[in-house]
C-alpha cells in the first residue's frame, strides 16, 4: 500500500533507535501520518506508539540504575548524548556534574575522619572522581546501551570507550543537578559510589606506599629509591603495583 514506504521509515527509526544513532523526531513521523489514506493511519499509529514506548523503557531503565526520575526526559537524553550525534550535546552538563561530583566525594571524604589532612583527602578524591573509576561504575549500570553517538563513533567502538563512558557519568550526574539541585544529585552519587567508598580502608586513605617508603628513606638519609613498575592492577582506589 502507499503507507509502505512509511513503515519502512518506522522500521529504520527502531532499528536506529536501539543503537543511539536516530535523529528523526516521532513528531514528524505523526505529522507525516497525516498524508496517508485514514484506514492506514491507526495501524502506522500503533507503530509510532510502539516507538515511543520503547523509547520510555529505555530511559526508565536507565533511571532504575541511578536512582532518579527525570521530570524533563530532554535533560536525560541530552546528558548520554555524544557531540558527534547531535548539536545538542552533553558536554556542559559533563563540565557541571564535574564540579558537583568532586564536592560530593570530597565532602564525603572529609566526614570519614577528621585526622587526614587536605593532601591526604585530594589524593584519594583525585582517584575517585577520574577516568578509571566512573568507567568502572559506567559499566556497573551498562551506560553504553543508552548512549546516542554518531555511526562514525558507533563504528570504531566509542560506545565502549572509557573517556566517552566516563563523561556520560559526569554529564548525568550534571543533570541531576541541574533539574533536582545539590540534595539529590548527592544521593544519586553517593548511591553509585557507595561500594566504593564503604570498601575504602585506613591504609587506601593514609599517604600511599610510595610516599611512605620515600618519607621512611629520608628519614634514615638514605637515596630514593630506584624501580620500574612490571605491571599495575585493581580498581582506581585500590590499586596493586608489582615492581622490580
Amino acid at each position: 500500500g502507499v503507507a509502505v514506504m512509511l513503515f519502512y521509515q518506522i522500521g529504520e527509526l527502531f532499528q536506529s533507535y536501539a543503537v543511539g544513532k536516530s535523529r528523526s523526531s516521532i513528531t514528524a513521523l505523526m505529522k507525516e501520518m497525516g498524508n496517508y489514506p485514514k484506514e492506514e493511519r491507526p495501524i502506522i499509529g500503533k507503530l509510532i506508539n510502539s516507538f515511543r514506548d520503547s523509547v520510555q523503557a529505555r530511559f526508565k531503565a536507565l533511571e532504575e540504575r541511578i536512582g532518579y526520575v527525570f521530570q524533563d526526559k530532554k535533560l536525560l537524553r541530552r546528558a548520554v548524548t555524544h557531540r558527534s550525534f547531535a548539536q545538542e550535546h552533553n558536554e556542559r552538563l559533563e563540565f557541571l556534574g564535574d564540579s558537583v561530583l568532586n564536592c560530593v566525594i570530597g565532602y564525603a571524604l572529609f566526614l570519614r575522619d577528621k585526622h587526614f589532612n587536605e593532601g591526604e583527602l585530594s589524593r584519594v578524591r583525585a582517584n575517585l572522581v577520574c577516568e578509571k573509576t566512573l568507567h568502572e561504575i559506567a559499566l556497573k549500570i551498562d551506560v553504553s546501551s543508552f548512549l546516542y553517538m554518531g555511526e562514525g563513533e558507533v563504528k570504531t567502538g566509542g560506545a565502549h570507550r572509557a573517556s566517552i563512558l566516563a563523561d556520560a557519568m559526569e554529564a548525568i550526574f550534571g543533570a541531576v543537578f541541574r533539574e533536582a539541585g545539590f540534595d539529590t544529585a548527592q544521593r544519586v552519587i553517593l548511591k553509585l559510589y557507595d561500594p566504593i567508598l564503604t570498601g575504602l580502608t585506613p591504609e587506601q586513605m593514609s599517604k600511599d606506599p610510595k610516599t611512605r617508603l620515600q618519607e621512611l628513606l629520608q628519614g634514615d638519609h638514605l637515596p630514593r629509591p630506584e624501580y620500574a613498575i612490571v605491571a599495575a592492577t585493581g580498581a582506581a582506589h585500590e590499586r596493586r603495583f608489582e615492581c622490580e
